[in-house]
């Protein structure tokens, strides 16, 4: 299932991570877009530098809330990957 982030009215893009989940597409540099659910590991840890970085380059207080959604969702999804990676562990150990 696609889904279109623009059919929706979100306030924040926040309150689209929390209906869309993993389906949430972040748009890269070259205007890509992509789900978090494709996002490496390594490329949601880059996200949140870089965001943290442009936060202090950032004027209007719009772009600076954008970003703290997006660092919030990333660390989000950061959070949820660890305990997958828990519990998928204790699984294997407990057999």
């Amino acid at each position: 299932m696609v889904f279109d982030v623009e059919q929706y009215d979100f306030e924040t893009v926040y309150d689209a991570y929390l209906c869309l989940g993993m389906e949430l597409e972040w748009t890269m540099r070259d205007l890509t877009e992509i789900k978090l659910k494709d996002m490496e590991d390594s490329h949601i840890a880059n996200c949140i530098r870089m965001l943290n970085h442009n936060i202090k380059e950032r004027v209007t207080q719009d772009s600076i809330d954008r970003m703290g959604y997006w660092i919030r969702i990333f660390e989000d999804v950061q959070l949820k990957r660890r305990n997958q990676k828990i519990l998928k562990l204790k699984k294997n150990i407990n057999g």
